[in-house]
């Protein structure tokens, strides 16, 4: 079985990224609460998609939802 990876990146760096071999598009990964970064996930080795681009922080799916968690990812709404 392949393996999953997720990164973070600057939504700055994602606005010109090739979504080619990723899972998702711009339009709907998961961003930041303040917009300024985006989560992105391929299975397999990396795509080159990532040449030029900084990354912030890159995460099995352990640590990722780990992350998923803080306040810089999620706000928690009032029922």
């Amino acid at each position: 079985m392949e393996t999953v990876t997720y990164i973070i990146i600057s939504t700055q760096d994602s606005e010109n990224l090739n979504w080619s071999g990723l899972e998702q598009t711009f339009e709907s990964c998961r961003k930041s609460v303040d917009g300024t970064m985006c989560l992105v996930s391929w299975t397999g080795q990396m795509p080159n998609t990532f040449d030029g681009v900084t990354i912030i922080n890159t995460m099995d799916f352990e640590e990722c939802y780990q992350v998923m968690a803080t306040s810089d990812w999620y706000e928690e709404t009032e029922e």
